[in-house]
């Protein structure tokens, strides 16, 4: 999407073009808020924002109070122990990965997956710290690296106002009602925004979904490059993947029966093409 982006701007001959990438990090949703009304035993309170999200977005009143109000305060051993018990292995991903044992051992792959479970076992108990997280991920800096080429392709150089320093340090610093308020996330965004956007777009609850566009672009026109990389010419990918597992999901993606496959099967044929245009080897 980016690329046809940066193309368009090129065409019409941009050379400065500003992004709103990741003003969902800077702002913060701020949800984490219920985290802290249940903390204080502000049960009236927590007990309205919650009504609130589930009438703005996703989800029911108890799933906002128990998710995302009281869950982060119980012990970790206990968050654990529930999962098992759901059978939310935390290894399950390892379990299920398309990497080959071998590629997996060479990075160590489980100790990866241990620490991203380690993270989550342990949620964040304010929205600051949890705000402080989401601007900490190494996701921000690749992200940039993959637009700032592809905007360099066309000769375009994007600019990010919401990763400005002083903008981010300001909404830190805000208290958590200011992102959390009646019910409606990043508030004083949407505050700012009185009388510059319209009234539909200002107070709207969630944003567009991007995945039957991707899905319909990988499974169709993408589909050839799928089929020879996956299924009839995959020797390049197999110091890295499973190809057995790989096919798999690949079969469970393209009928329809698990849209989260997406994932492996996506970055495969990526990785698949890079090795071929580099003609790197294992």
């Amino acid at each position: 999407m980016h690329w046809g982006l940066y193309q368009a701007a090129s065409r019409q001959g941009v050379r400065l073009l500003f992004d709103g990438l990741d003003g969902d990090s800077t702002v913060s949703h701020g949800v984490y808020s219920l985290t802290e009304l249940a903390r204080g035993g502000r049960w009236l309170s927590l007990l309205y924002e919650a009504r609130g999200l589930a009438r703005n977005y996703r989800g029911s009143t108890w799933g906002w109070i128990w998710n995302t109000g009281v869950s982060p305060l119980a012990p970790p051993l206990a968050r654990h122990l529930w999962r098992a018990f759901r059978g939310r292995h935390p290894s399950a991903a390892a379990r299920n990965s398309t990497i080959t044992d071998v590629l997996a051992r060479r990075v160590d792959l489980q100790q990866r997956f241990q620490l991203l479970e380690s993270a989550r076992l342990n949620p964040p108990r304010t929205s600051r710290q949890h705000h402080w997280r989401v601007l900490s991920w190494g996701i921000h800096s690749f992200t940039l690296e993959v637009a700032g080429r592809s905007a360099a392709a066309f000769g375009v150089e994007p600019l990010y106002p919401f990763y400005d320093k002083r903008l981010a340090e300001f909404c830190l610093a805000l208290p958590g009602n200011q992102k959390l308020r009646h019910g409606w996330t990043r508030m004083v965004l949407r505050r700012g925004m009185q009388g510059l956007l319209p009234h539909e777009i200002l107070w709207r609850g969630g944003k567009a979904n991007l995945t039957p566009n991707f899905t319909h672009g990988l499974l169709g026109r993408d589909r050839p490059i799928l089929d020879d990389v996956i299924n009839d010419n995959p020797s390049v990918l197999e110091p890295y993947i499973d190809i057995p597992a790989l096919r798999q999901a690949y079969e469970r993606y393209a009928s329809g029966r698990s849209a989260a496959d997406w994932l492996p099967v996506w970055v495969a044929a990526t990785l698949a093409l890079w090795l071929r245009g580099t003609r790197l080897t294992a």
